[in-house]
């Protein structure tokens, strides 16, 4: 028993140097006023991460209805915005839907041509996730806000961005391995480049338009709206390979038709009206309809109207109703421009002016919406103004606050032209051809330099004032370790003699048995200062250190020390005592055992002498019995 106390004691006796080593590995104080701040921040970001946690019902209702807004997006455009604005309002905790809902609900604003809001929508998503599959959709849609109203050098802003949001997906393409997810990537991408080809097309720009609809891998034609999208833009700007003119309008007529049956066939109204107007606008002239006619009679059939030369004028027709249903306004306008060409191309200028003034009012009508609000303002456009020299209509293109469509106007002020040429009206002609090319020399500024330029400015402000942040930040660690070395430098001289004292004092507790209070108590108060903490040994043997003021962080750590070697040293006392009463014991037994053993050796002693003289007397007793015998 004394032995296994022994070992514990000493094994506390090493606990207590392990103790007081770890005490005095101190941290410096530079890095604890570093470590505790990062460590605070890392709690934080612990607990706002798990509170971002999604419930999986939310993220299935919301991809759902996000699912839906997206599948109505060219069926119908109330159905797209209704589903779109119910994930947006349902959602709590799921961001990435919400900015999903939020590039849909920017998509129905786009095609209501409400810009303002459009763009509110998109530029949102940047606040809403950092999720870069939804930020490069936001991107895309404000590339087609700017290609729609003419804002070139914006359009190659954002389109810079989307471009090195599309290289860092492609570095992580691996983490999108979910199909919603996928989808969303396909289309993106899809999206990017026949944003991109629109552009170029409208720029006249043809192999760079080319160019980026090759981009496009059949992968991501999978998604039905994205391939009629595909074929109908390389149908409507002509964007196929050939090697005459014949063989690209077959090649166009082929594009188009493809669009129109699988619009049918997949019930996208949409498509199905642009394929039809984008027909009419190619067979508008009589000799190109004899051509189609002639080389493509039984496409022209498939369409179910009778193959005369009345049939552009009946797809255009269909197309219209198709946009009136659908309720896209600039479609609407754009059936009446092709109309209005079907009808000047035959002759009859009167009727096509009254069908292109209903285009021009599709204009007004989109103007006094959403920026005028007067019916009656002078702003209207008018096919045509006497004494105007400004042209009412291209002020509107330089207003910060005004969002308009060039391109519509420029179509629609090119086929009023040739109706007042046609009805021998000069004036008006030349009027809305002086339009007609003031808006070609606005639209068709290729900004991309500006915007490189602009880009490489912001780039090298942002740079310079990057390298004096991290020159001022180096200066400003330098005085830093220079401060806190110096200081470090003190602190380890003071816990240097704070140690050594008490080493000493952990001397004179272990070497002194029983304890030397008076002597304890005095390095104690060198260690402490006098009076702030008493070493008290209770009648039981039991000694603790009590403290007559409040102590510091590092004063509770040296006790935190010194305890287990006042506590060794007490322990100690009491057991040399237990093992003096001990043995004195075992003395008093020894001498016993000696008495015992000495007794025992007479006995034995006895014994011995009383056994040989019997042995001694068994000869005589043999002759006794030997002679008796005989």
């Amino acid at each position: 028993m004394m032995g296994k106390d022994s070992l514990s004691n000493n094994r506390e006796l090493m606990m207590g140097n392990e103790r007081w080593r770890n005490s005095f590995s101190m941290v410096p104080f530079s890095l604890s006023v570093i470590f505790f701040p990062l460590s605070f921040l890392l709690l934080l970001s612990i607990f706002f991460s798990c509170t971002d946690m999604v419930p999986t019902k939310e993220v299935r209702l919301i991809d759902s209805l996000n699912g839906k807004a997206y599948a109505y997006r060219y069926r119908n455009l109330d159905s797209s915005y209704k589903y779109a604005d119910q994930a947006y309002r349902k959602i709590s905790l799921y961001k990435s839907g919400k900015a999903e809902a939020s590039n849909n609900l920017g998509f129905c604003a786009f095609m209501n041509m409400d810009f303002e809001r459009a763009e509110a929508y998109h530029k949102e998503v940047y606040k809403l996730t950092k999720n870069e599959l939804e930020l490069l959709i936001a991107d895309i849609g404000l590339m087609k806000i700017c290609q729609r109203t003419s804002m070139n050098k914006e359009f190659y802003d954002y389109r810079n961005s989307a471009l090195r949001r599309m290289k860092r997906i492609r570095e992580e393409s691996d983490l999108f391995a979910d199909r919603h997810e996928t989808l969303r990537l396909n289309y993106a991408f899809t999206e990017f480049f026949i944003v991109s080809s629109i552009y170029y097309y409208y720029l006249q720009q043809r192999q760079e338009a080319m160019t980026s609809l090759d981009s496009i891998t059949e992968e991501a034609l999978e998604d039905t709206n994205q391939l009629l999208y595909y074929h109908y833009i390389k149908g409507s700007a002509s964007l196929v390979e050939a090697d005459t003119p014949e063989e690209r309008k077959l090649n166009e007529f082929e594009e188009l038709y493809t669009t129109w049956k699988l619009a049918v066939q997949s019930n996208h109204p949409y498509f199905e009206g642009n394929s039809l107007q984008a027909l009419a606008n190619m067979m508008a002239s009589p000799s190109n309809f004899e051509f189609f006619r002639t080389r493509r009679i039984h496409g022209l059939e498939q369409f179910g109207f009778p193959v005369d030369t009345l049939l552009p004028f009946r797809m255009a027709q269909v197309a219209l109703e198709k946009f009136c249903d659908y309720k896209d306004l600039y479609q609407i306008a754009g059936a009446y421009v092709t109309i209005g060409k079907y009808l000047n191309e035959h002759g009859c200028y009167s009727e096509a002016l009254d069908t292109l003034t209903k285009a021009l009012d599709c204009v007004n009508y989109h103007h006094i919406h959403y920026y005028h609000h007067e019916a009656d303002s002078l702003d209207n456009l008018l096919p045509y103004t006497e004494g105007d020299t400004i042209f009412t209509g291209v002020p509107w293109f330089g207003h910060e606050h005004v969002k308009t469509v060039p391109e519509w106007i420029s179509r629609i002020r090119e086929q009023l032209s040739v109706s007042y040429a046609g009805l021998g009206v000069k004036y008006a002609s030349n009027y809305n051809r002086n339009v007609y090319l003031d808006i070609l020399k606005y639209t068709r500024q290729d900004k991309e330099l500006e915007s490189r330029s602009l880009s490489l400015e912001a780039d090298s402000r942002q740079m310079t004032i990057v390298l004096f942040l991290v020159i001022a930040g180096l200066m400003l660690v330098i005085i830093l370790c220079w401060f806190f070395n110096k200081r470090s430098k003190v602190r380890n001289q003071v816990d240097v003699a704070r140690l050594q004292h008490i080493l000493s004092l952990c001397r004179d507790i272990t070497s002194s048995i029983p304890m030397n209070v008076p002597l304890i108590q005095e390095g104690i108060d060198q260690l402490f200062g006098k009076g702030r903490l008493i070493l008290e040994v209770h009648e039981e043997k039991k000694a603790s250190l009590v403290p007559l003021h409040r102590l510091h962080h590092d004063e509770k750590a040296l006790i935190h020390l010194l305890e287990p070697y006042i506590e060794w040293a007490a322990d100690n006392e009491q057991m040399l005592e237990a093992l003096s009463e001990e043995r004195m014991q075992l003395e008093k037994q020894r001498y016993v055992y000696e008495q015992h053993i000495a007794s025992n050796k007479r006995q034995n002693l006895i014994k011995k002498a009383c056994l040989a003289i019997v042995d001694g007397i068994n000869p005589y007793i043999d002759r006794i019995l030997n002679e008796y015998i005989n």
